[in-house]
């Protein structure tokens, strides 16, 4: 095999941390970080841990003073298969959140009318590795370094991954996991009130270990 093809190979196929190198099974214990991406690599046997992807499609909606404070957690408990696998292992970790949002119209910008002009809306995106705690302006989500500045007429993506150790550490399963990762949203100058804008996926790179 030529050497420049087998490194794109083992790219595809290995997950690095700052700790240290790990396959299918997921990051080694001690990592400080998780820094690969968000997937699932082929299966191996013979390990005590297993990483998947959960995920969860919901709509994107305005509260009823016309702002938009969604805030996508670590908090796996919602998560689609998340009860069966938790019943399959005794410990998780969340390593990594990857939202997906695809509004439900496009602004036209040769068309005024109050359907087109409702999803101008400008929104603040920030991936937060302390808390989950709602935005509650542009200012504020401003004061982030991963603040970004998208608009709810057009798709955007966001994801935020496991940082520090208290982050990297196992949690039960079948306790109340605590919250100290997530991607907050902000929005509210001239939203229509109680206006659904468009659909968020979010997908939750999970990894499980101490198989019951």
């Amino acid at each position: 095999m030529a050497k420049g093809k087998k490194k794109r190979e083992m790219a595809r196929t290995t997950l690095v941390l700052s700790g240290g190198r790990h396959g299918a099974a997921g990051p080694i214990d001690g990592a400080s970080r998780y820094s690969g991406p968000v997937s699932v690599p082929a299966e191996v046997s013979g390990t005590d841990t297993i990483l998947r992807i959960l995920t969860l499609a919901e709509n994107l909606t305005s509260t009823a003073g016309g702002e938009v404070t969604k805030v996508v957690s670590s908090d796996p408990t919602g998560m689609g298969s998340w009860s069966s696998m938790a019943g399959l292992y005794d410990r998780y970790r969340v390593l990594a959140i990857e939202l997906f949002y695809e509004p439900n119209s496009q602004f036209n910008p040769f068309v005024t009318s109050t359907a087109t002009s409702v999803v101008r809306g400008a929104i603040s995106v920030v991936a937060d590795t302390t808390d989950a705690i709602a935005l509650t302006s542009h200012a504020q989500a401003s004061r982030w370094g991963t603040w970004k500045f998208h608009n709810l007429a057009r798709p955007f993506t966001a994801v935020v991954k496991a940082s520090g150790k208290l982050l990297m550490q196992y949690n039960a399963t079948a306790s109340t996991p605590p919250v100290l990762m997530s991607i907050k949203m902000y929005a509210g100058t001239g939203l229509a009130v109680s206006t659904t804008y468009g659909i968020l996926v979010t997908r939750m790179l999970i990894q499980f270990a101490s198989q019951t």
